[in-house]
């Protein structure tokens, strides 16, 4: 497999969603990187409309919005 001596934390995968976390920009950069290297190895296909490339410390993930500067998360609508 490619990549395989990178050591990534990916955090709540949830059936086709993914949130990555890490404590830089680079670092899920590079991440991303990986996964979407990984996913495409897999012959698995990504839908670039729905995804979110940019880093980012506040996102809505599966129905939570998630700050990871307050540390908090919450139920939306």
């Amino acid at each position: 497999m490619p990549g395989a001596e990178h050591c990534m934390r990916v955090s709540l995968p949830y059936l086709d969603n993914w949130l990555i976390c890490m404590p830089s920009r680079a670092q899920v950069a590079h991440s991303t990187t990986v996964l979407l290297s990984h996913m495409a190895w897999l012959g698995l296909i990504v839908n670039f409309e729905k995804t979110s490339l940019t880093p980012s410390q506040s996102t809505t993930f599966i129905g939570v919005a998630l700050n990871s500067v307050t540390m908090r998360a919450s139920a939306c609508g």
